[in-house]
Parts: C-alpha cells; sequence; structure tokens
C-alpha cells in the first residue's frame, strides 16, 4: 500500500473474523505485484454467444509512490476451486490492455488458446487471468467483447464486491506480516502453533 510502514496496522476483529474491506477502504490497499481473478461466462438458455476478446481497461495508470509497505495478512488455510480454465497474463506496466494466452504450469496445463470463444447456457468458458506489475499503481477492470446473433455488446467485470482492481508493484518496499490468533482473537507477528495454523 502507498503509506509509509510505520502507520500502517492491521485490520479491526469482528468477533473472530477481521474487517478486511473496511481496511483495504481506509488505507487505499492494493494487490502486491499480481493480481489473479477466475471467472466464468455462459450465455442465456436458448442462446449462443462469441467471446471476440477480452482486455483491460485502465481506469487510473499511475507510477508507484516512493513510499509504501508490503502487507501480508494471514487468515487461515483455505482450499482451491478445481476446474478447467483458459488462461491469460497481463502485463500492467503496458497501458494497451492486452491479453496473453499462457498456461498453467503449477496444475501441469500447457495447452494455449485464444479468442474467440463460443459459450452457451450447459457449455461455459472459464478463464483465470493474472495481472503483473513492476512499476505501475493500477486501478483496472476487465472488458469482455461479444456477439450474438445480430447484437454485439461489452461487459465490464470487476473485483465481484463492486470495485475496480488495484494493484501496484512493490519492489523495494519494507515487509509487514501478521498472523490471525484465532484463540485470543488479535494480529500476531509470528505463526501461531493452533488451529488451523
Amino acid at each position: 500500500m502507498a503509506k509509509p510502514a510505520d502507520q500502517v496496522k492491521p485490520p479491526t476483529i469482528n468477533g473472530d473474523r477481521p474487517d478486511l474491506t473496511s481496511w483495504v477502504a481506509d488505507n487505499s490497499a492494493a494487490d502486491p505485484d499480481v493480481t489473479t481473478y477466475s471467472f466464468t461466462v455462459s450465455a442465456k438458455p436458448g442462446r449462443t454467444v462469441t467471446l471476440t476478446r477480452a482486455h483491460t481497461v485502465f481506469v487510473r495508470h499511475a507510477a508507484r509512490s516512493a513510499q509504501g509497505a508490503l502487507v501480508s495478512l494471514h487468515i487461515g488455510s483455505s482450499c482451491g476451486v478445481g476446474g478447467e480454465f483458459r488462461y491469460f497474463t497481463t502485463d500492467l506496466d503496458d497501458q494497451s490492455g492486452a491479453w496473453v494466452p499462457t498456461n498453467d504450469d503449477a496444475a501441469q496445463i500447457h495447452e494455449q488458446s485464444n479468442f474467440p470463444y463460443v459459450v452457451k447456457n450447459d457449455d461455459p468458458e472459464s478463464f483465470v487471468l493474472t495481472a503483473k506489475t513492476v512499476d505501475c499503481d493500477c486501478t483496472w477492470r476487465i472488458q469482455l467483447d461479444w456477439t450474438s446473433d445480430t447484437q454485439t455488446g461489452r461487459t465490464v467485470i470487476d473485483n465481484a464486491v463492486g470495485r475496480n482492481f488495484r494493484t501496484m508493484g512493490t519492489g523495494g518496499y519494507p515487509r509487514l506480516a501478521w498472523w490471525l490468533d484465532y484463540t485470543t482473537h488479535t494480529w500476531v507477528t509470528k505463526r501461531p502453533t493452533t488451529p488451523p495454523w
């Protein structure tokens, strides 16, 4: 985040969960270096939609702050969601917003493909976008262009809670880390030994 490290505090805890939404808003926090986002597209029953293009649209593209902090908040383990995806990357330092097809090395999926894609109600497509930056403090969203019969349109995708994505390069920033201790319901600076840790 674009704030000196000595001014950064962890989120408040309501019950046994941190208030991350307020903390992000109050601190104007951003994803550090990389944002990964997945989404699925399908058509209404009886319709076929061709997805012609997806690209990054910048709301703000600025140089990252000279002062900042890289903050890690650890709130417990979680499980990922499986499935078949189309993998893409985008370089946020490049204002063209272009998406580049890639593969998922972690899952050993090496097939690459590119737009256009055809979707139906019972035949959706799922995508994973990895957006990276080194120097940018970028606020952005996804634009998906499509056609269906004689119609054409554009769908804007945000981060699913009504906000644009924000990603910021953090090279050279001091690092801060907190773990949520579920026994005391407090933040600690060393990994707890109690569950779920």
